[in-house]
């Protein structure tokens, strides 16, 4: 009797679970970072972050981000996942 191939890797539908940690993240980051005006540099992101009392791991990811302007929480969320 012939077997059954198994399912490729990955093709349940579902995210890896990294993926699903790195959505998490980027939404706490979010919710640390939500009355921030744009553009706004990493330090000011940093500074809003700290004053909503955010976890180490959201003030930590907003340090690794480049020391530069971002337009929107669009290009901080990019620019977690590329620094992940």
């Amino acid at each position: 009797m012939p077997s059954t191939p198994a399912p490729a890797a990955g093709s349940s539908g579902q995210r890896p679970p990294n993926d699903a940690a790195l959505d998490a993240l980027k939404q706490r980051v979010q919710q640390a970072i939500d009355d921030v005006s744009y553009p706004a540099r990493r330090d000011t992101l940093i500074d809003s972050a700290r004053e909503h009392d955010a976890p180490a791991d959201v003030v930590d990811a907003l340090r690794t981000l480049p020391d530069e302007s971002f337009g929107s929480f669009n290009e901080v969320s990019a620019s977690i996942a590329a620094h992940a």
